[in-house]
C-alpha cells in the first residue's frame, strides 16, 4: 500500500492519457479507480518483442508483468529482479525507499523502468550477470 499522505496525485483518468499519447503502442483500458495497459515492447532495434502489462490501481503500487513470451522458457537460471515468476511480476523498485508515488508519470517512470529491466535481463541472459542494480530477494 502508499502511505496515505501520498495517495493523492494523478487520477486515473490523467494517467491513461498521459499513457496513450507518450507511448503510441499502448492499449490502455480505463475503469474507475484502476487501469491496466499493455504494449509491446522491444528494449532494442535487436531485441525480441515482449507484451508488457502494467496494471494501476489507486492506492497501490504499480504492478508490471510480463505476459509473453514465457521468461521461463527462454531460460533455466533463476531470473534475478523479480517479484513473482507467476505471472513474470518485474522488480523496478524497492517500495519501501519510496522510489515511486502517485504523483508521478507511469509513462515517465514505471515504462522506462520497464524498458531498462528488459535490456538488463537481455544482457544477463548473455552473460550471466546481472547490471541493473537492485537490491537481493
Amino acid at each position: 500500500m502508499i502511505p496515505r499522505r501520498q495517495q493523492f496525485g494523478l487520477s486515473i483518468a490523467q494517467q491513461s492519457f498521459l499513457l496513450q499519447n507518450s507511448i503510441p503502442q499502448a492499449i490502455v483500458n480505463a475503469k474507475p479507480g484502476r487501469l491496466e495497459c499493455r504494449i509491446d515492447a522491444r528494449p532494442t532495434m535487436i531485441s525480441r518483442i515482449y507484451q508488457l502489462r502494467i496494471s494501476y490501481e489507486l492506492g497501490k503500487h504499480p504492478v508490471s508483468v510480463i505476459a509473453s513470451p514465457n521468461l521461463g522458457e527462454i531460460t533455466d537460471e533463476k531470473i534475478p529482479h523479480l517479484w513473482h515468476v507467476d505471472p513474470y511480476e518485474l522488480c523496478l523498485y524497492y517500495h519501501k525507499n519510496r522510489e515511486w508515488n502517485p504523483k508521478m508519470h507511469l509513462s515517465r517512470t514505471i515504462f522506462p523502468w520497464c524498458m531498462e529491466w528488459l535490456f538488463h535481463f537481455e544482457c544477463w541472459l548473455g552473460t550471466g550477470h546481472w547490471d541493473g542494480g537492485g537490491t537481493t530477494h
